[in-house]
């Protein structure tokens, strides 16, 4: 009996970690990096990359191959309510310029103002991939699903396509 109830009890730890419980970004099981960093990672395997290393506002949020350098790395800080800021390597925020609710806005980084243009709602799939989206209820995306370094990111209507769907390593 108490093996079988030790059992149960390993089982249920294996479960909530798969789950997520105590990951660094909540719902989807993963860790943050030990300085609370994570990558996000596109159809294209290549990652979120803030253009040209820049700290300056307006930056381009771009695709770019997954090199480990700063300006790829990123923090995702719960505000509440289930929403989220995504932040860079330069203490600012992921960004729909001007609060601009239409398709084929790019995404840039700017002063974290807390404002609802920088956050988002992350949505877990199935498959162990992300959506994100926006205020305005559209979705990050991969403009053109183009494969390529310097492909910008945008906020596009979310149409369950690949290239809306991220991966949080």
């Amino acid at each position: 009996m108490r093996a079988s109830l030790r059992a149960g009890w390993r089982c249920l730890t294996v479960l909530a970690l798969a789950l997520g419980a105590g990951a660094g970004v909540p719902g989807t099981g993963v860790a943050a990096s030990a300085n609370g960093t994570v990558h996000i990672v596109t159809f294209a395997d290549r990652c979120f990359d803030v253009a040209s290393g820049s700290l300056a506002n307006g930056a381009a949020i771009q695709q770019w191959i997954c090199t480990g350098a700063a300006n790829q790395q990123f923090r995702i800080e719960d505000v509440g309510d289930g929403q989220y800021e995504i932040m860079t390597f330069a203490n600012k925020c992921l960004d729909v310029p001007n609060g601009n609710s239409g398709n084929g806005v790019p995404i840039q980084q700017w002063t974290c103002t807390g404002g609802y243009n920088q956050r988002f709602t992350i949505n877990p799939l199935p498959d162990g991939q992300v959506e994100f989206r926006t205020f305005s209820d559209k979705c990050l995306d991969v403009t053109g699903f183009n494969s390529q370094n310097g492909a910008r990111i945008q906020q596009y209507a979310c149409t369950d396509a690949y290239n809306q769907r991220f991966w949080i390593k």
